[in-house]
């Protein structure tokens, strides 16, 4: 019926829009993670210079989320194979957002988001 649907629509909504909150939240927490990225023989990431560098207010956070197994498989898909389309998403979102800088005169292509 009709009313089925607007709930399931409504349920898809704020689906969304919680996804939404988590993708900006982790855009600014892990904006500048690529600097941090090293590849070669060994490939690693630099954390603890990364959360160094990062707002006051997100390195608690960050101190924590480093260590967990999420943040490993989030760091290791992108030394290993960044080409995949939700890293693409991740860092074209990241891109986006440093776009809407007013400080930031080159703009960055984003053609995965439109």
């Amino acid at each position: 019926s009709e009313g089925d649907a607007s709930s399931c629509e409504h349920h898809q909504s704020q689906y969304d829009a919680v996804q939404e909150a988590f993708l900006r939240f982790y855009v600014a927490a892990l904006k500048g993670y690529r600097k941090f990225l090293v590849f070669g023989d060994r490939p690693t990431f630099h954390s603890e210079s990364f959360i160094k560098l990062q707002r006051e207010d997100f390195r608690p956070f960050l101190q924590e989320f480093t260590q967990t197994q999420m943040f490993d498989a989030f760091i290791t898909k992108r030394l290993i194979n960044p080409g995949e389309p939700d890293c693409i998403f991740f860092d074209q979102s990241i891109d986006e957002k440093k776009n809407r800088s007013k400080l930031k005169i080159n703009k960055t292509e984003t053609p995965f988001l439109l």
